[in-house]
Protein backbone atom coordinates (compact mmCIF):
# COMPACT_ATOMS: atom_id res chain seq x y z
CA UNK A 1 0.00 0.00 0.00
CA UNK A 2 1.50 3.35 -0.93
CA UNK A 3 0.26 5.95 1.23
CA UNK A 4 0.23 9.46 0.02
CA UNK A 5 2.03 11.22 2.94
CA UNK A 6 0.99 14.80 2.00
CA UNK A 7 -2.61 13.68 3.62
CA UNK A 8 -1.12 12.45 6.89
CA UNK A 9 -2.54 14.22 10.06
CA UNK A 10 -0.95 14.96 12.78
CA UNK A 11 -1.63 15.35 16.37
CA UNK A 12 0.42 17.83 17.37
CA UNK A 13 1.81 18.26 21.32
CA UNK A 14 3.44 20.38 23.62
CA UNK A 15 4.76 19.27 27.04
CA UNK A 16 1.93 16.22 26.51
CA UNK A 17 -1.11 18.30 25.97
CA UNK A 18 -2.83 17.89 22.88
CA UNK A 19 -3.01 21.49 21.04
CA UNK A 20 -4.70 20.36 17.37
CA UNK A 21 -4.16 18.45 14.46
CA UNK A 22 -2.40 19.12 10.76
CA UNK A 23 -1.79 17.61 7.93
CA UNK A 24 1.92 17.18 6.87
CA UNK A 25 4.50 15.06 5.23
CA UNK A 26 6.37 14.03 8.27
CA UNK A 27 5.91 14.98 12.12
CA UNK A 28 8.60 17.79 12.18
CA UNK A 29 6.86 19.52 9.09
CA UNK A 30 3.75 19.39 11.06
CA UNK A 31 5.56 20.58 14.07
CA UNK A 32 6.67 23.49 12.54
CA UNK A 33 3.69 24.24 10.08
CA UNK A 34 2.10 24.35 13.82
CA UNK A 35 4.96 26.72 15.16
CA UNK A 36 4.71 29.29 12.54
CA UNK A 37 1.20 29.08 12.57
CA UNK A 38 1.40 30.24 16.40
CA UNK A 39 3.64 33.34 15.36
CA UNK A 40 6.89 31.35 16.09
CA UNK A 41 9.31 32.39 12.75
CA UNK A 42 11.63 30.21 11.37
CA UNK A 43 14.65 30.99 12.90
CA UNK A 44 13.20 29.70 15.92
CA UNK A 45 13.18 26.08 14.73
CA UNK A 46 16.82 26.10 15.66
CA UNK A 47 15.76 26.58 19.29
CA UNK A 48 16.13 22.98 20.34
CA UNK A 49 14.56 23.59 23.40
CA UNK A 50 11.90 25.06 21.97
CA UNK A 51 11.48 22.00 19.22
CA UNK A 52 11.95 19.76 22.38
CA UNK A 53 8.79 20.78 24.11
CA UNK A 54 6.52 19.79 20.92
CA UNK A 55 5.79 16.08 19.34
CA UNK A 56 4.10 14.51 16.86
CA UNK A 57 2.10 11.49 16.53
CA UNK A 58 0.07 10.70 13.22
CA UNK A 59 -3.97 10.64 13.78
CA UNK A 60 -5.64 7.23 14.95
CA UNK A 61 -7.83 6.73 11.60
CA UNK A 62 -7.09 10.34 10.54
CA UNK A 63 -9.42 11.41 12.80
CA UNK A 64 -8.40 12.01 16.07
CA UNK A 65 -5.48 12.03 18.75
CA UNK A 66 -4.70 8.75 21.54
Amino acid sequence: MNKDLTNSLFAIYKNSLHLGNLKAINKNAAIRVYLLDSGYSKKDFSNIQLMNRYDAIIAIKDIHYL
